[in-house]
């Protein structure tokens, strides 16, 4: 039998004349042939929400950070993002983002935040939409994170003197209510990196990081 189903009824394209059992096929009696075997309907793919903060400061240096060892896209550079919350408008989300990695927001004023993007990403079993926003602020709040932890060292950009100067350093966000809710209870150092315009393409992004990224730099230099 399994022979036969391998060998003459073949989903879409059945050799019925050759089929030892076409007398008392339904689906040859029926018309239905073509039919067979039934289509399930392809399950729903879930589709989640997410704010990016695409943080500059007036120095032409943007924030970066590290994603977790373990998960989704381990170990690779983006924007700060979360995934947004029931009744969260995209840019309050995105404003959280940098609240995430930073704990604070020393400017007085209201953050203004401009769209930039909007990118819809799919992964195996769920569908993204990144929804990134610019946030400006000063070179004096970049300096200021909320809690210094470890540093780590990349050698990526040098300094007027040639040397090659530390531009990354290990963040712990304020108290658990501030870690991502991308990362819950995450554990390790949110390492974070203000990286200039030219460098941000010798940092590892993801594809959906990396059209962001390609967003900014049209902007800037439209």
């Amino acid at each position: 039998l399994m022979e036969l189903g391998a060998m003459v009824c073949i989903p879409g394209s059945p050799r019925c004349d050759e089929c030892p059992l076409r007398d008392s096929c339904g689906a040859l009696a029926t018309g239905t042939v073509e039919e067979r075997p039934a289509r399930t309907a392809a399950k729903a793919v879930p589709v989640e929400h997410h704010g990016v903060a695409v943080v500059v400061a007036d120095d032409s240096r943007v924030l970066l950070v590290k994603r977790p060892g373990k998960g989704r896209l381990a170990g690779l550079w983006e924007f700060p993002g979360v995934q947004s919350q029931p009744d969260e408008t995209p840019a309050d989300t995105a404003f959280r983002a940098y609240l995430t990695t930073t704990g604070e927001y020393s400017d007085q004023s209201t953050p203004v935040l401009t769209p930039l993007c909007t990118i819809s990403h799919a992964f195996t079993h769920v569908r993204v939409v990144y929804q990134a926003f610019v946030l400006p602020i000063s070179a004096a709040d970049k300096a200021n994170p909320a809690e210094p932890g470890p540093t780590e060292f990349i050698p990526s950009e040098k300094n007027a003197s040639g040397d090659s100067s530390p531009i990354v350093t290990a963040l712990s966000p304020k108290g658990s209510s501030s870690a991502s809710s991308e990362h819950p209870g995450r554990a390790e150092p949110m390492v974070s990196a203000w990286v200039e315009f030219s460098a941000i393409s010798s940092y590892p992004l993801p594809r959906a990081q990396q059209k962001i990224a390609a967003a900014l730099l049209e902007r800037v230099r439209g």
